[in-house]
């Protein structure tokens, strides 16, 4: 998955970027309702396994809503 699909799964969940918090590439993204996530937006490729972990260990989604979130991204 890119960076910019995965950015759009977060949106779809109500993450938004923190501009305040922006030091380089890195950004805290707020939710509310759900914890906070540090996030470099580098132009690459993520696997699978990093994109479980955000979700699930970060976001505090269950693996079955992490799927559902990762189908309808757009």
């Amino acid at each position: 998955m890119t960076a910019a699909s995965f950015e759009r799964v977060l949106n779809s969940l109500g993450y938004e970027a923190d501009p305040e918090t922006r030091t380089g590439s890195h950004v805290w993204l707020r939710a509310p309702g759900r914890p906070s996530i540090r996030w470099a937006f580098h132009n690459r490729e993520l696997s699978p396994i990093e994109v479980r972990r955000v979700l699930v260990q970060q976001a505090g989604l269950t693996m079955e809503e992490a799927r559902k979130a990762v189908r309808k991204r757009g």
